[in-house]
């Protein structure tokens, strides 16, 4: 009976057990659609807005900006482009909305001279506006405000003391300044990227000959929140998510995640991004949302035996899945980000673009490791059937000396 009773809880335990393995949900991604670009152009940025995703790329012969607007389902809306006339090198710094419209900072022929595109959700031109300012500043970075007012992100020069950073506002119709802000020893320190949170702070991150990698907060009237220093790995790229500031660094051929928290700007934590198995590594672009992890990038794939763009999907900080997308050539993902479940990686391919959708959902599977709840009440169940032999002996030998 009492056997009998024991082996029931036993199997029950041990069911209860693997059923909490068995349900564990595991993601699972497929492709959507693969867009290409037929053109000699390279790409640079996009952005989703409402039902539409717009690109900004550079022509091959740097004289000319291209944008695009492709549908949700992967199909090209327009193609537009912009040339200045002359013999001008340009460069676009991103893409951006504005209020309803697409603006596209471009560097014109050097970096104190910017040229400011707004287009309509149309593709139709709006105005192009050029910034010309003194041959001192250098901008690396152009955002926007939530108001619409734009920063500038660079350096300026200064005698004797070289490169400082520096940070700007401008009105956006007038381009005169409403704060100019400047910091730094006698080094050469410049900021290369920004971005601007939802709440009005502008976050800067660049280098410092002497600092390293720097990361520093401005509100919106230009005042300097703090300051603090990453150390020697280079940033590549940054995001502002769910409370903190997430960087992905690089330090020689290793990669690391720094997350930094806004209410304690100090407490600085870093996790080593986890590429073993890889080679020819190069990650680009990083999105975070919640536990989910995703990179952009190119690896050397040994199933085609060529460089191939890939987005490893990591969650709870761990590798769950790659995204692989390879053509004939060279190619690799620039930037990555994710609408509605749905993972978005622009990239290139020898000298074309493409943009790529893939779907992200959770279904029930089994998972090879044991959930570490199931260990402990096995380890339980053991641990009392020990316990109940060795009574049940013990009892045995008492009413043998009884007789």
């Amino acid at each position: 009976m009492y056997k009998r009773l024991w082996s029931t809880i036993l199997l029950s335990l041990l069911l209860m057990s693997y059923v909490g393995i068995i349900t564990h949900s595991q993601l699972v991604i497929s492709k959507k659609w693969v867009w290409n670009s037929f053109f000699k152009e390279i790409p640079v940025d996009f952005t989703i807005y409402k039902d539409s995703i717009f690109i900004v790329a550079l022509k091959a012969s740097s004289q000319g900006v291209v944008i695009y607007r492709i549908s949700m389902n992967g199909d090209m809306v327009w193609r537009n482009t912009w040339s200045p006339s002359g013999n001008v090198s340009v460069y676009p710094l991103g893409i951006h909305v504005v209020g309803n419209k697409i603006v596209i900072p471009v560097l014109y022929n050097d970096r104190h001279n910017i040229v400011i595109l707004s287009y309509s959700l149309d593709g139709m031109l709006i105005e192009s506006k050029r910034i010309a300012l003194r041959p001192i500043i250098w901008v690396y970075d152009v955002e926007f405000y939530i108001d619409g007012s734009i920063i500038l992100v660079g350096t300026r020069y200064v005698i004797g003391k070289r490169l400082e950073f520096y940070v700007s506002r401008l009105n956006s119709s007038s381009f005169s300044f409403y704060w100019e802000k400047t910091w730094g020893d006698i080094d050469i320190d410049y900021l290369v990227n920004g971005i601007v949170s939802r709440d009005g702070l502008i976050y800067v991150w660049g280098n410092s000959s002497t600092l390293g990698s720097t990361l520093a907060c401005i509100d919106g009237t230009g005042e300097l929140l703090w300051s603090t220093s990453i150390g020697d790995s280079s940033i590549v790229s940054m995001k502002v998510a769910s409370g903190r500031i997430i960087l992905l660094t690089r330090n020689d051929t290793s990669y690391m995640l720094v997350k930094i928290p806004f209410i304690a700007p100090k407490n600085i934590s870093k996790e080593p991004i986890d590429v073993t198995g890889f080679s020819n590594v190069q990650l680009h672009d990083v999105y975070v949302d919640d536990d989910i992890l995703l990179i952009a990038g190119s690896s050397y794939n040994n199933r085609t035996g060529s460089i191939d763009a890939f987005i490893p999907v990591y969650v709870e900080k761990r590798l769950d899945k790659i995204i692989w997308s390879s053509t004939n050539g060279t190619d690799g993902f620039l930037k990555v980000n994710m609408i509605n479940n749905t993972i978005f990686g622009l990239g290139f391919y020898d000298t074309r673009i493409f943009l790529a959708a893939y779907s992200l959902g959770f279904e029930k599977g089994v998972v090879i490791e044991p959930a570490w709840y199931a260990v402990l009440i096995i380890g339980i169940v053991i641990l009392i059937s020990v316990f109940y032999i060795h009574r049940k002996r013990l009892g045995r030998s008492t009413e043998t000396v009884k007789e």
